[in-house]
């Protein structure tokens, strides 16, 4: 609703989602070790973070990271750590379709990629979308 109220009467609203592969999310037993490098723009000083932990809320349709940030100094020890939880909700396919004409929008094109591809579990959800025309 809050996004059609901000959609002129003749616009068009494009909305970019992930579309999530249910077969991933309920055979998910244990994050992957995942360890990301990168070195801090100002200082020169390398940034590792790691993925700690991942919890999947399939009923609630939530998917929880917690990661771990850590800071080198000169000599190679931790200077300095934060964690960070990153939540995402998901949303299918038809679930956003619904809600979208729920608040009175249509779905007038949809695709699974940037280049016009066909929508497809695990891909991207890109829904083209205007205001349905009044009764």
């Amino acid at each position: 609703r809050a996004m059609k109220r901000h959609l002129a009467p003749d616009g068009t609203m494009i909305l970019h989602l992930f579309d999530p592969r249910i077969d991933d999310l309920s055979s998910f037993r244990k994050p992957p070790q995942e360890e990301r490098r990168g070195h801090d723009a100002e200082t020169g000083r390398r940034i590792v973070a790691r993925l700690e932990n991942v919890e999947i809320d399939r009923f609630n349709q939530i998917l929880e990271n917690r990661w771990v940030y850590e800071l080198e100094g000169q000599d190679g020890s931790i200077e300095r750590s934060e964690h960070l939880t990153l939540t995402v909700r998901w949303t299918y396919r038809q679930e956003m379709k619904h809600l979208l004409a729920r608040a009175g929008l249509e779905v007038v094109e949809e695709y699974g990629d940037f280049l016009g591809g066909q929508p497809d579990h695990g891909k991207e959800q890109i829904l083209v979308c205007r205001q349905m025309p009044r009764a």
